[in-house]
C-alpha cells in the first residue's frame, strides 16, 4: 500500500512538472505571436498610410497627365494652324520670288542708274564735306588772327598810354575802339592859335608817341586834322579850315616820320576840317575839343583780307 501511495505521488509530481513546462512553452509562443501581431498591425498601419500617399500621388499624376493631354491637343491644333500658315506663306513666297525675278530683270538698268546717281551724290557730299572742313579751319585761323589783333591793339594802347602819361590832363586821350587805337591831341597841346607849327610841348608828345610806333610792325597810321566850326581868318598862307586841318596833319606826319624806324609808306595825312566834331561848337570848351589831331593806328589787315578773299 505504501508503495502504491509513493508511486501515485511520484506520478502526480511528474505530471505537475510536465504541465508547468508546457505552460511556459505555450506562454512563450503566445507572447511571440502577440508581439508579431502588434508588429503586423503597425506595418499594416504604415502600409495603409503609404497606400493613401500613393493614391494621392497617383491622383495628382492622373490630373497632370490630363492637363498634359489637353496642352498636347492645343499644341497639335496650333501646330496644324502654323503648318497651314507656313504652307500659305511658302506658296506666296514662291509666287513673289517668281514675280520679283521678273521685275528685277526689267528694272536692272534703272537700278544701275540709281546706283550711279547715288555714287555721284556721295562723291559730291564728300567733296562738300572736305570744303566745309577746310572752311572751318580757315574760320578758326581767322578768329585766331582777329583775337591776336585785338590783343596787340590792347598792348599797343597800354604802351602809348604809358609813354604819354606825362601829358594826361593836357588835352590827350587814348582809346581803343572799332579795331583801332585812337590818340587824340587837342591843338592847345600842339600848336599856337591859328598856326600849324608844332610847339616844344607838342614835339615832346609826338616824339614820345613815335618812340612807341617805331617798334610796331605791320601797322597803318592815319593823321587827321580837325578844326572847330569857326571860319578861319586867312592870313594869306591858307584859305580856310580845310587848309588849316591839312597843314596841321601834315606837320605831325613830318614830325613822326623824322623818327628813325617809322615807315612813311604806312602813314597818311588827312584834313577833315570842321565836319567831324566830338563836342558842341557852341561853347568854348566844346570848340577846344573839336580842334584836335587824331592819330589813328590800325594793324595791317592784308593777311586777314587775303583770308577773307579765299572763302
Amino acid at each position: 500500500m505504501k508503495k502504491i501511495i509513493v508511486s501515485i505521488l511520484l506520478v502526480v509530481s511528474f505530471s505537475s512538472c510536465v504541465t508547468s513546462k508546457i505552460h511556459k512553452d505555450l506562454q512563450s509562443k503566445y507572447d511571440g505571436v502577440l508581439s508579431e501581431k502588434q508588429a503586423l498591425e503597425e506595418e499594416n498601419i504604415n502600409l495603409n498610410a503609404e497606400l493613401e500617399e500613393t493614391k494621392s500621388k497617383l491622383s495628382d499624376a492622373e490630373e497632370r497627365l490630363k492637363l498634359l493631354k489637353e496642352e498636347s491637343d492645343i499644341s497639335k491644333t496650333k501646330l496644324a494652324a502654323l503648318q497651314k500658315d507656313y504652307d500659305a506663306i511658302k506658296e506666296s513666297y514662291t509666287l513673289l520670288t517668281t514675280n520679283s525675278n521678273s521685275r528685277i530683270a526689267k528694272n536692272a538698268s534703272k537700278n544701275l542708274e540709281l546706283l550711279q546717281s547715288l555714287e555721284e551724290s556721295r562723291a559730291a557730299l564728300e567733296k562738300e564735306n572736305a570744303l566745309l572742313k577746310n572752311k572751318e579751319k580757315k574760320i578758326a585761323e581767322l578768329e585766331y588772327l582777329m583775337q591776336e589783333r585785338e590783343n596787340r591793339l590792347s598792348q599797343m594802347k597800354k604802351s602809348i598810354s604809358d609813354a604819354l602819361l606825362g601829358f594826361k590832363g593836357k588835352g590827350l586821350t587814348v582809346e581803343q575802339r572799332n579795331g583801332k587805337v585812337y590818340v587824340s591831341l587837342e591843338n592847345r597841346l600842339l600848336f599856337p592859335s591859328g598856326s600849324w607849327v608844332v610847339n616844344p610841348q607838342g614835339k615832346e608828345a609826338i616824339n614820345d608817341l613815335a618812340s612807341v610806333l617805331k617798334n610796331q610792325n605791320d601797322i597803318n597810321i592815319v593823321i587827321e586834322g580837325h578844326t572847330d566850326a569857326d571860319n578861319f581868318r586867312s592870313n594869306g598862307a591858307i584859305e580856310d579850315n580845310w587848309d588849316l586841318s591839312v597843314k596841321r596833319s601834315t606837320a605831325i606826319v613830318k614830325l613822326i616820320t623824322s623818327t628813325k624806324g617809322i615807315d612813311p609808306t604806312k602813314i597818311t595825312a588827312a584834313g577833315r576840317s570842321k565836319y567831324i566834331p566830338v563836342a558842341t561848337n557852341k561853347t568854348k570848351d566844346g570848340k577846344a575839343k573839336n580842334r584836335r589831331i587824331e592819330v589813328i593806328i590800325e594793324p595791317d589787315l592784308s593777311e586777314i583780307q587775303d583770308m577773307l578773299n579765299s572763302f
